[in-house]
């Protein structure tokens, strides 16, 4: 498995989440949403303007 893409935002709660596209032999194998803080579980992508590289940003 390869990651070849890592985001994170705030949902409309205020709680951080996580995505994360990876591959595995070459081939797109899943996107993953996650909570980052614990708070609260994403059931769906957000708007893609809210998407920030996961790490780089202060939403923490």
């Amino acid at each position: 498995m390869h990651v070849l893409s890592d985001y994170e935002w705030r949902n409309n709660l205020g709680h951080l989440c996580g995505a994360f596209v990876f591959e595995q032999d070459g081939l797109l194998a899943g996107l993953d949403l996650w909570s980052i803080d614990g708070l609260g579980i994403p059931d769906a992508m957000p708007p893609i303007e809210r998407l920030v590289l996961h790490g780089s940003s202060t939403l923490a």
